[in-house]
């Protein structure tokens, strides 16, 4: 389905003002022209022009010109060849957002066609409000583009900065880093951005008020200590069946040492952050979307919804219980390591949880999952959990239904119903 338009456009020529009808089309955003786009089918697209199927002015049914869809999906040559046939960087769609706020999408590309589109809008002009709020870090209620990617593909902010990038380098924390959200960062290069400023310490840091903490979308995410946490343990890498959606590449070798390796810089990272911190301050509760827990529960909870989600179903509780205690472990161990006393963090996190809206306190009422895993991989909840001053002294505690079921069962047989005196049994 389609919808042409007309655009009524005037302008002033030699002859003086003129007047003219720009013909675009709506399409779906899926149709074949926005897919050859997103998917870098240049050819295709070249034909589809010069017969006359598209059109350089066509919309998607968010209003996205096919500049928004090639910066989505990060085709940098597709992106070159648009912007030297015309398309405008300066249009934006139903939501006033350019190809600027597109550059980073969902499409996995390099960060070598994430570096060069930021290099042809930059020498457009097409980033400069989003460079004025990157070295102010003033809060606006429009979206930008940079912190999706400054603090996770190496070069980009320098890039950014130009001229002034030792500048950038000595703004106060609050305003370098209000934008930061640990779910758009890669821990080697925020680590190396850390090192080059010399007033970027773990208390200054945590004393940001980040513009995302306060978002009512997503509470919680941004700097906050849950939003470290859930990224932290989502991160674990268990084993071989780690990722299996990207195993279809027929290198699930190399992928487990892929994400251990990249799993090294979040545990320094963390090392880094939490350097000391109070233990109240690490017990503290938190909203994070609609539940108020604490950093380590934040972790647990999100760790069992991510890995019950890909898991299949006949394995689904050994392995989430398996890979939500190695990623508790690996937390606890970071912990140590900056001070924390672990038997007296048990203590309190016990405590809490007892008495907390955790999901994991709930048997399927949670709505961790929704769907066919739902009934079979999550219907179970973490009854209590046992702690010492050391990690392996910490122990989860799961009550499933076939544990739920036996109980019962055995419980009948050995305190069976009480007869009514007089009464008798049915023979049906």
């Amino acid at each position: 389905m389609s919808q042409r338009v007309f655009d009524l456009q005037t302008y002033r020529a030699q002859v003086g003002w003129q007047i003219c009808l720009k013909p675009w089309i709506k399409r779906h955003s899926y149709s074949k022209t926005f897919n050859d786009v997103r998917y870098g089918k240049l050819v295709d697209v070249e034909k589809a022009l010069a017969v006359g199927d598209a059109s350089l002015f066509d919309r998607d049914e968010q209003g996205g010109t096919l500049l928004h869809v090639a910066a989505y999906g990060g085709k940098l040559d597709t992106f070159k060849a648009l912007l030297s046939w015309g398309v405008s960087p300066e249009e934006t769609n139903d939501d006033g957002q350019s190809a600027a706020q597109y550059i980073y999408g969902m499409y996995g590309y390099s960060d070598t066609a994430l570096t060069g589109i930021v290099k042809i809008m930059m020498n457009l002009g097409a980033l400069e409000e989003e460079i004025d709020v990157m070295f102010s870090g003033a809060r606006r209620s429009k979206r930008y583009a940079f912190p999706d990617y400054i603090w996770r593909v190496p070069g980009v902010i320098q890039i950014m900065a130009g001229d002034r990038y030792q500048e950038y380098l000595q703004l106060p924390p609050q305003a370098r880093f209000a934008y930061l959200s640990w779910s758009k960062v890669s821990p080697k290069v925020l680590l190396e951005q850390f090192s080059l400023s010399a007033g970027i310490t773990p208390a200054a840091l945590r004393a940001v008020e980040g513009h995302y903490d306060k978002s009512f979308l997503n509470p919680g995410r941004g700097l906050s200590l849950q939003g470290l946490a859930e990224k932290y343990f989502i991160e674990t890498p268990i084993g071989r069946w780690d990722s299996p959606w990207v195993r279809r590449d027929k290198t699930e070798g190399k992928i487990g040492l892929r994400r251990f390796h990249k799993f090294y810089f979040w545990r320094k990272l963390v090392r880094w952050y939490l350097a000391g911190i109070s233990l109240s301050k690490l017990t503290e509760l938190g909203t994070f979307m609609r539940d108020d827990v604490t950093p380590f529960l934040c972790g647990l909870s999100n760790k069992c919804r991510l890995d019950c989600g890909y898991m299949s179903a006949r394995r689904e509780p050994r392995w989430m219980i398996q890979g939500v205690s190695r990623a508790m472990k690996f937390w606890l161990e970071d912990l140590q390591s900056v001070g924390i006393d672990l038997a007296e963090y048990g203590r309190r996190e016990l405590a809490i949880y007892l008495y907390s809206s955790c999901p994991l306190r709930h048997r399927r009422g949670s709505e961790l999952l929704r769907g066919s895993y739902r009934d079979e991989a999550f219907n179970m909840r973490l009854v209590s959990f046992e702690y010492g001053p050391r990690p392996e002294d910490w122990y989860l505690v799961w009550d499933t239904d076939a544990y739920e079921f036996a109980g019962e069962f055995w419980d009948l047989i050995e305190n069976p119903p009480l007869r009514i005196p007089g009464g008798w049994f049915d023979d049906d």
